[in-house]
């Protein structure tokens, strides 16, 4: 029963868009990569280090892939309706639960893997100084995928799919996948992640902790190469040994624990309580229709003003609904306790070398653009897939069809509301910046 389920996954996931979209896309990354002739002195383009560097950080672009064939995978039986039909049959709860992850975590590995062999590519392809390439491995790429990739993807698979059993709803999927990226960043901030270039430097003891707390195991590798001469960089490849092989080990246990915790927790019924309060509804929605009577009313006056009126009203309720959600609240207080620390440590601690700086705009300006390009980023993507569809989900999509309403209007208030965020995030490192320039008494504000 188990394999006749793997081949309907396997059949229905290959029909999504998702599946080739996410090849191109990791392809691609990977021969920007190879092709890019980026590398430290006297280091190869595509030496053992680069490779595994550039592996293990891009791994983290698994989780937008995951989070859409998870919700594909477990989400389709109630969108279609299909879920009384399926706990009815004989399929069961464990041959469900194996044949459902099992198909998210191979066409998830299927999706991130191209990463490797764009890397190839654009090595071979892009015209790069032969001085400065090293002879074309294809074990050593093999070696970073069951190291950095085999092991991230079923990380993230287990995280992700174990939100999405549990709560059967794409917020929380989404959700999950912003909770990884935040977990992780906030490793990157406190113990001198790549991500983070410009921390202060790390104590040993701190980027121990956070070799084995690093789900991805970047932190594990800079750990374990941190002294290696760039001669050794050269020839010297990722080993599983000590702290890196521990981090390994850890993850894909509580990855395991996990799944087990959710296997346990997954009812396989339906609830009666929930039919019969759907049942309760409809009953009271048909006792309130049955006295009324349908009057058709023609349309008229819906000029270009009205459409103006249309984009406004729908912007500001787009704006308000992007406030008050928890997900954009929480990245708020964490983007902000991000930059408050990073100026802390800059003006009144001395940054990485004890100097003493003035808190002039040219340099708070410029200190936060990647924290609030990668979570600026993330909150896009987690509600530009939510809110596009956002109608159609809650079957409220006929109704609105149904309006004299533009097309365009909808159309720019959703795109006015998602442009809305990365000038949120200025602004809001602006106004931090500005804090503690009068906090530090240096009223000397370049606007």
């Amino acid at each position: 029963m188990i394999t006749e389920l793997l081949k309907f996954e396997f059949i229905y996931q290959r029909k999504l868009f998702a599946l080739p979209a996410a090849i191109v896309l990791f392809f691609l990354s990977g021969f920007q990569i190879g092709g890019q002739a980026f590398a430290p002195d006297l280091v190869d383009y595509n030496a053992p280090y680069q490779i595994s560097y550039f592996t293990s950080l891009f791994t983290l672009g698994a989780v937008f892939a995951i989070m859409f064939f998870v919700i594909n995978g477990l989400l389709r039986d109630s969108t279609h309706r299909m879920q009384e039909i399926i706990f009815s049959t004989g399929v069961k709860k464990h041959q469900f639960f194996i044949s459902r992850f099992t198909g998210v975590f191979l066409f998830s590995l299927l999706a991130v893997s191209p990463l490797l062999l764009g890397m190839i590519s654009g090595t071979l392809i892009v015209d790069l100084d032969p001085e400065r390439l090293a002879p074309i491995s294809p074990t050593l790429y093999f070696w970073n995928w069951l190291v950095f990739v085999l092991p991230n993807v079923f990380i993230c698979s287990a995280f992700i799919f174990t939100v999405g059993l549990l709560s059967k709803n794409r917020m929380s999927i989404y959700a999950s996948a912003v909770l990884i990226y935040v977990l992780y960043f906030v490793c990157s901030f406190y113990f001198n992640s790549p991500v983070f270039a410009g921390s202060t430097p790390t104590h040993t003891l701190n980027l121990k902790l956070a070799a084995l707390a690093d789900p991805f195991g970047i932190s594990a590798f800079m750990e374990q190469s941190q002294y290696l001469t760039p001669l050794q960089k050269n020839s010297v490849w990722v080993s599983l040994t000590g702290n890196f092989l521990l981090n390994r080990l850890l993850w894909i246990a509580i990855s395991f624990s996990i799944l087990g915790i959710a296997y346990r927790l997954f009812s396989f019924r339906t609830l009666n309580q929930k039919k019969q309060k759907a049942t309760d509804e409809i009953k009271t929605q048909e006792e309130i229709t049955k006295h009324i009577v349908y009057q058709p009313v023609s349309p008229s006056g819906f000029g270009q003003r009205a459409v103006w009126h249309s984009f406004f009203a729908q912007t500001k309720i787009g704006i308000s609904q992007l406030l008050k959600s928890l997900p954009c609240q929480a990245i708020l207080a964490f983007i902000t306790f991000i930059i408050c620390s990073e100026f802390y440590s800059t003006l009144v601690e001395g940054g990485s070398y004890s100097q003493s700086l003035y808190p002039v705009t040219s340099i708070l300006a410029g200190s936060n653009n990647a924290a609030i390009f990668i979570f600026g980023l993330l909150l896009i993507v987690f509600y530009s897939g939510e809110w596009v569809w956002r109608e159609r989900d809650e079957g409220f999509h006929l109704i609105l069809d149904a309006t004299p309403a533009s097309n365009a209007s909808f159309f720019w208030s959703k795109a006015s509301v998602l442009l809305c965020i990365p000038f949120l995030f200025i602004s809001l490192e602006i106004s931090i910046a500005i804090v503690f320039q009068f906090l530090l008494d240096y009223a000397h504000i370049d606007f």
